[in-house]
């Protein structure tokens, strides 16, 4: 849970906002806990959309979420 609190607080609030990531997060813990709700799985796939919304928006979350050797080079 640690480390899903960590790689989301990375993802800048222009690409996902402080709420959208408090829901992601309370959807992973509710999944780690065995207490999955409906909702958990719809804030998973929104932050999941969040993220794919245009290419630089994929830019930037890969940015991001890559160790820095792994960033590809255009």
């Amino acid at each position: 849970m640690q480390w899903c609190q960590d790689v989301v607080r990375l993802i800048p609030s222009s690409v996902a906002s402080q709420d959208e990531q408090n829901a992601f997060l309370r959807a992973i813990a509710s999944v780690t806990s065995g207490t999955e709700s409906a909702n958990a799985r719809i804030s998973i796939e929104e932050l999941s959309d969040v993220c794919r919304r245009n290419k630089k928006m994929i830019e930037i979350v890969q940015s991001v979420l890559q160790p820095h050797q792994l960033t590809l080079v255009s």
